[in-house]
């Protein structure tokens, strides 16, 4: 008899750092709703990697679609749209700002919110790591967040 597995062992209980990841990467991907914390966050790491040639893909929120709408209702203390649109002009200025100085990197704006984020390092590789963060809905814990691996996880990789 096999013993069930926790959801504790399956999430990750606090959130971590992909520094070390994102550093080596030939190939970075986000996507998510306004990703301003994940941006400023590895603003660094993604100037030097796009230096050397590295490609990165954001997707985010659509400010001019229904998505600010959407976000709204799905958001614990939030009222206006005006929020989001706001919480995006920076992340789309910092986007921006590192498409002036690479042609390796692309963004995609969503006519939703998603309900997860997502990111994506050197997918096609043996090493290579996604990780999702399920955004709750009216919630400010952390939210369940989980990673996939092709050595550990073939089948949900590649399903991703």
């Amino acid at each position: 008899m096999t013993k069930a597995q926790s959801a504790d062992d399956f999430f990750w209980n606090v959130k971590r750092s992909i520094e070390p990841e994102i550093s080596q990467a030939k190939y970075i991907g986000f996507g998510g709703a306004v990703l301003s914390r994940t941006l400023r966050d590895y603003s660094a790491s993604l100037e030097e990697r796009l230096r050397v040639g590295a490609k990165v893909r954001i997707i985010l929120m659509d400010p001019a679609s229904t998505a600010p709408d959407q976000a709204v209702l799905r958001s614990k203390g939030v009222s206006s749209r005006q929020f989001y649109i706001d919480t995006l002009r920076p992340t789309l200025e910092r986007v921006g700002m590192l498409a002036n100085a690479s042609d390796k990197i692309e963004l995609g704006l969503l006519p939703y919110k998603p309900a997860f984020g997502i990111v994506v390092i050197d997918p096609d590789e043996p090493y290579g790591r996604i990780i999702v963060e399920m955004y709750p809905h009216h919630s400010d814990s952390f939210a369940p967040t989980f990673e996939l691996r092709p050595d550990r996880d073939p089948h949900w990789y590649k399903h991703l």
